[in-house]
């Protein structure tokens, strides 16, 4: 009876959380607030969520703790004064000064690259304090698969205080009662109080903070704590963290059990006595809160959605919308360039670098290069970014991302470099500070380090690593590499400077590779300079390179991490105004909504849940492929439509066969952008197998193709499925040919449920790409019963120049392409019917238009008024795009898009 009554007494309060997190879901999923809202830009900058998505994806890529970063500065800024990033402020008493902050807080950089991308995309219009939500929402996801919609439309605030965080962050010292009433203060459950703690499934906290879990003083809770978990904190975290702060900066992860995985796991933790913090394992200690960890710990993805849901509700908290606050240029206010600033009293003078600084005539030569090609463009800083990835690459195979758009310094003053630079003659205590001074970890000084693997030092440097003098560290050398450095650097050096200057291998194994050997010659006591051979003698610096010595991959990765955290050090910013004129990536006015059709099973946000960042895929590959070549646009719009005009939006034009579409007269050797299709597919498949299907990535591929090179965005309605027949007579009897008149052109359209208005409208993506001369040659030499249309005389000349008369006769030439628009062949715009209209179209097909009174008003209607056209010409694709879909159980999700499953 007991045990049954326990059971039921669990399934009654079960249930009655499950009612309790459904209203709550309902409340949150579409919670009112002033002027917030999902989709807030997505006429004003289309691809702004894709845009943060994309940066925060591989920096969480590199560094997956950076996801922890972002999420908990969404968390400190929407507890502080709102969520009105006023935690990114810059300012002696800014709120990232105050005590929960300082040099705790981390992903600033993350933020920063986000901004400068949609600065250049879409200026002056996307808040800081939204990309911080956007950014933590996709760090859950990345981690933790856990996506929800953000509402957007914040301002940014303009008053950061760092009193201010102590009064409103909870302490990681208290109990559960205080973190119940610091949630409430700011209107949430204690279920989100409880929810929201999962977020420590993820991150580290530094022994100073949870050294008290270990060493309680005074009044401090003695909360139970597992044995084991204890001995191995304390390997970490010293007592004398609590009374000399020695180890006090050393980290450890705030869920042992999946550390870079946001999961329910953490609470498993706590039941295990795990938890690292007091405020963590304070959450068993209280009746309700316990009930609350169980439950989380039993129910993973009642958790999950809960997590979203109490995200969703922190994102509203204290907003500013409207007039009030301000959408900042630059979200807080150095890599900088300054050390390549000659002068008497410059950098390059200071002690650490005077005739020890190598590869300046490498940057001369690259901004020559630069200079020659875009001048005025690219920044010495940047350049000396991508210089040192380069060389990491070259001699080490360390390949990563550079954030650019760094500013040059206009300061370099000599002093400054001894302050800041460290010696080589410290020990790790201080090499240690002189990193936390720049916000930089114990980690990555010890990965840095690793650089130590190639290059050379002077006798000089190392002289006293040799010849100790009166209180420099005495550390252990071995002997035969001690008679060997001896060598080449006498004892002279130290008094008279007799062969100071002598060069000497930084890693005596693999000297012109870079790799983690480096970190086995420390370990067999053949560092060369002091400050290298101390990472042994300090209990966390020789953990690390023992770690690194082992897993020469990691070390890889975290190196490359580290560098691109390095590269954002104070740098400066701003715009360019001369060049940024030229840069720019403004918005139409012609980009206003439009009220999608009805279609059945298919909607626009289709894989919002089962593949949330589909879209943004395909977008990518898209935005690479036609940066690369422009003329893939038109490739990939003309794909569309030659795959909807056949069978439907099926992606039947992909199948390979020998008598496939792909084999049709008006595809064969002509249709492109195959390849910009393969690799998103590849890609989707890698992020959601069997989810996205290949008729989509084509729709998706011609919306993004007509944004990228003409400003025209619209929704794609998605849940198209694959069809499995593909046969090469079918495009001859559907895809209009280029030889025709108007009136066949309509009634082609027409069979399709297509207007007048949208055949004429479609008809201008022929402003981009290019026809052969076998197609054109036609209207230049018209043959028996051909239409011989007017056309000006001198762009006749023009293209009998690409296209003899013999390509009509014997073929030759007839491979010659020339532009579909002579006016602005790589801009999708109305400049097409203007190039009618002066009797310059490409195909006779094109130039009909003008022979049919309907259409030639129409084409005239076109030229005058771009944006209207702009606005039919998206309407019209999302039409066709319909046409004859499969869905539901009709077709397949192919696997790879070439071959029926």
């Amino acid at each position: 009876m007991d045990s049954k009554g326990i059971n039921l007494s669990a399934l009654a309060l079960f249930v009655c959380l499950i009612l309790s997190f459904s209203s709550s879901i309902l409340a949150y999923r579409t919670p009112y607030w002033p002027s917030i809202k999902v989709g807030y830009y997505r006429y004003t900058c289309p691809y702004a969520e894709h845009i943060v998505q994309n940066v925060v994806n591989r920096a969480v890529s590199l560094n997956p703790g950076i996801a922890a970063g972002l999420i908990r500065l969404h968390f400190h800024d929407c507890f502080v004064r709102g969520c009105d990033a006023s935690v990114l402020l810059d300012g002696p008493n800014s709120e990232k000064e105050g005590i929960p902050n300082k040099n705790s807080l981390r992903g600033f950089e993350v933020i920063d690259a986000a901004k400068a991308a949609l600065e250049a995309a879409c200026p002056g219009t996307v808040s800081c304090a939204d990309i911080v939500a956007f950014a933590a929402r996709d760090s859950s996801y990345k981690v933790g698969r856990i996506y929800y919609d953000v509402q957007a439309g914040r301002r940014d605030g303009r008053v950061s205080i760092d009193s201010e965080t102590l009064t409103n962050l909870p302490s990681p010292f208290v109990n559960a009662t205080e973190l119940i009433k610091s949630f409430a203060r700011k209107g949430m459950s204690v279920d989100e109080m409880v929810t929201l703690s999962g977020a420590h499934s993820i991150g580290i906290a530094h022994c100073g903070v949870f050294a008290s879990r270990l060493y309680p003083q005074n009044n401090q809770q003695n909360l139970p704590i597992d044995p084991e978990y204890a001995d191995f904190l304390k390997s970490i975290c010293p007592p004398e963290a609590l009374t000399n702060g020695t180890g006090a900066a050393n980290p450890a992860n705030l869920d042992a059990l999946t550390p870079n995985r946001l999961d329910n796991r953490y609470y498993l933790a706590l039941k295990s006595q795990k938890g690292l913090m007091i405020s963590d394992q304070a959450l068993m200690e209280n009746p309700a809160t316990s009930r609350l960890v169980n439950y989380n710990a039993r129910f993973g993805s009642l958790w999950s959605r809960k997590f979203a849901a109490a995200m969703i509700h922190m994102g509203t908290l204290d907003v500013l919308t409207g007039r009030n606050g301000e959408i900042r240029r630059n979200c807080h206010f150095g890599c900088d360039a300054s050390v390549l600033l000659d002068g008497p009293n410059s950098e390059k003078e200071g002690i650490p670098n005077k005739n020890s600084l190598r590869g300046f005539e490498v940057i001369d030569a690259a901004k020559a290069a630069l200079e020659a090609a875009c001048p005025g463009t690219v920044s010495c800083a940047d350049i000396v970014a991508f210089a040192a990835r380069d060389s990491s690459y070259k001699v080490g195979r360390i390949y990563y991302d550079v954030q650019a758009g760094r500013r040059d310094g206009r300061v370099s003053i000599d002093s400054e470099t001894l302050t800041n630079l460290p010696s080589p003659f410290v020990n790790a205590t201080e090499l240690i500070k002189s990193f936390a001074r720049k916000g930089m970890s114990v980690d990555e000084m010890v990965t840095l380090s690793g650089a130590h693997s190639i290059g050379i030092a002077h006798c000089g440097v190392f002289a006293s690593r040799l010849y100790p003098q009166n209180n420099q560290q005495n550390l252990p050398i071995d002997p035969e590499y001690a008679d060997f450095l001896k060598s080449i650097c006498p004892p002279e050096a130290l008094t008279n400077g007799t062969g100071a200057a002598n060069p000497a291998n930084l890693d005596a194994l693999t000297p012109n590779r870079l790799d983690n050997r480096y970190y086995l010659a420390l370990k067999s006591q053949k560092g060369l300079m002091i400050s290298d051979q101390a990472l042994m003698e300090n209990p966390t610096t020789s953990r690390l390179v023992n770690y690194n010595a082992r897993f020469g991959s990691l070390w890889s990765r975290k190196f490359a991490a580290a560098m691109i955290h390095m590269g954002t050090l104070d740098v400066l910013t701003g715009i360019n105004l001369a060049l940024f004129a030229c840069l720019i990536l403004s918005f139409s006015s012609s980009i206003l909504a439009y009220r999608t059709p009805y279609w059945p099973s298919i909607k626009v946000g289709y894989y919002r849940y089962t593949c949330p960042y589909a879209e943004n895929i395909v977008q990518h590959f898209v935005n690479i492929a036609v940066s690369r070549n422009p003329g893939i646009a038109a490739g990939l719009i003309r794909l569309h439509f030659h795959d909807c005009f056949v069978r439907g939006c099926d992606a039947s034009v992909l199948l390979d066969g020998p008598n496939s579409e792909k084999e049709g007269i008006p595809n064969k050797n002509s249709l492109r952008g195959f390849e910009v299709i393969d690799a998103a597919k590849a890609a989707l498949e890698a992020a959601c197998p069997g989810v996205v299907s290949c008729a989509d990535i084509v729709a998706f591929a011609a919306r993004d193709s007509s944004y990228k090179v003409g400003r025209i965005y619209y929704d794609v309605q998605a849940g198209r499925r694959d069809g499995r027949v593909s046969i090469d007579s079918e495009t001859l009897t559907n895809l209009p040919s280029p030889f025709v008149n108007a009136t066949e052109l309509i009634k082609n359209f027409a069979r399709k449920g297509m207007s007048v208005d949208e055949m004429v409208t479609l008809s201008g993506a022929h402003s981009i790409g290019i026809a052969h001369c076998g197609v054109f040659a036609s209207r230049l030499y018209p043959q028996n019963n051909q239409q011989n249309l007017p056309i000006d005389p001198e762009y006749a000349d023009f293209l009998k120049s690409i296209c003899p008369p013999e390509a009509l006769t014997n073929g030759t030439g007839a491979a010659n392409p020339a532009n579909l628009d002579a006016l602005t062949p790589n801009r999708l715009d109305n400049r097409y019917y203007l190039a009618l209209k002066s009797q310059k179209g490409l195909m006779i097909s094109d130039q009909a238009l003008m022979e049919n009174p309907t259409t030639s008003r129409l084409v005239s209607y076109n030229a005058r008024f771009g944006s209207l056209w702009s606005r039919k010409f998206a309407a019209a694709m999302i039409h066709m795009g319909t046409l004859d879909v499969l869905t539901g159980r009709n077709g397949e999700i192919r696997r790879n898009c070439h071959f029926m499953n």
